[in-house]
């Protein structure tokens, strides 16, 4: 796992350390599949035996994709170096949010408790900071903090938010991301999915005709009026 640790803090301006990264990537991914009802038999037998404890340890290593790479002399241009890093960090946050609901229930308040955590920290990596054009952040930010918040209101729903720590954590970091638009309209468009539903619980379905993505993801919702 240490040369797979490794390989996550590579480079994405040569083609030879892009596959690196990539094939770690998906290493680690097929992996987390031990957390799941049925597991894959060509997953390693330590992590078969506790999937919980390399779990930990997988999601943190996964943070380094979205660290920001510096300048360098390499085969490719900033623009596509960025690029490969985004579609690698996609990958994950789609991995992430497939793994809350097909891990196993014995595993759920884990991988909720780290996937939360993971969420907050990638976040922070990417956006703490104001952003040239070419930054990641720029590029994938919006993927990020959407995952985030779709993820928040789902674990909220299903009682999953471990402590009220992580209610002031997320308070205290998003003020620090206040400067980035995305997040502000990422919020509001949650905020208004949800009262646009809880709208029709109360009035009927033609009340608030508004139509809006989230709102089908949200719509299994019990609300009582």
């Amino acid at each position: 796992m240490q040369v797979l640790n490794h390989s996550l803090t590579l480079s994405f301006y040569t083609h030879r350390e892009y596959e690196t990264v990539r094939g770690a990537v998906r290493i680690y991914l097929h992996w987390l599949r031990a957390l799941t009802d049925i597991p894959d038999g060509n997953i390693p037998r330590p992590l078969l035996d506790t999937p919980e404890k390399y779990f930990r340890n997988i999601i943190d290593a996964l943070r380094n994709l979205f660290c920001r790479r510096g300048e360098a002399k390499g085969e490719v241009p900033r623009g596509l170096a960025i690029e490969r890093q985004a579609r690698e960090v996609e990958t994950v946050l789609d991995a992430i949010r497939a793994l809350t609901h097909s891990a196993s229930r014995k595993y759920q308040n884990e991988v909720w408790a780290r996937t939360l955590s993971f969420l907050l920290n990638s976040a922070d990596l990417l956006l703490a900071d104001p952003l040239s054009p070419e930054e990641m952040g720029m590029r994938v930010g919006s993927r990020v903090v959407d995952t985030l918040f779709d993820l928040w209101f789902h674990a909220v729903l299903n009682e999953e938010i471990p402590s009220p720590t992580y209610w002031r954590t997320l308070a205290a970091l998003c003020r620090r991301w206040r400067h980035h638009v995305t997040v502000v309209e990422s919020w509001a468009r949650k905020l208004l999915a949800l009262t646009v539903l809880v709208c029709r619980k109360m009035y009927g379905d033609e009340y608030c005709r508004i139509s809006i993505r989230e709102l089908l993801e949200y719509f299994h919702i019990a609300i009582i009026s």
